[in-house]
């Protein structure tokens, strides 16, 4: 965050996270490397490597590029709310296909996260109303706060 705002990156949101993705991906290799992680590669199996094709496309990038132009187009607040539904939907997920354990505790605290989802969009959708429109910049299609 310190680094930020001092980078000039390029206003399409999709193509500003790929940079960020393509410059700090070997950073964070290296910097692994040096810190003592070892690549094993005689120990990954397909599985191992469908599922690190996995993080690294929808799980990573699409998921990122999609925050970026998400919050470049709505309150951060709102953008941000997908953290909170990605642990049920994971549990969901889990119980369907590998066939995971729900537990009453589970489903509680999915409910909760849920609601309180809920509860945060339907308090900004109020809170709107009493706030100015914010205008959308002509060059690079992004709102702004207006003066």
């Amino acid at each position: 965050m310190y680094y930020t705002p001092r980078f000039a990156l390029p206003d399409d949101p999709i193509l500003s996270s790929a940079v960020q993705m393509l410059v700090s991906a070997p950073v964070l290799l290296v910097a692994g490397l040096v810190l003592g992680e070892r690549l094993a590669v005689s120990s990954w199996s397909g599985r191992s490597l469908l599922g690190l094709l996995y993080l690294i496309g929808p799980g990573s990038v699409l998921a990122y590029a999609s925050f970026v132009w998400l919050v470049s187009r709505t309150q951060p607040s709102i953008a941000t709310t997908y953290t909170y539904v990605t642990p049920p939907v994971a549990v969901f997920l889990g119980w369907l296909i590998l066939d995971e354990r729900i537990t009453v505790a589970v489903v509680v605290g999915a409910i909760l996260i849920v609601g309180g989802v809920a509860a945060l969009l339907i308090g900004e959708n109020r809170g709107d109303a009493a706030r100015p429109e914010r205008e959308v910049d002509e060059n690079s299609g992004h709102r702004v706060s207006p003066p």
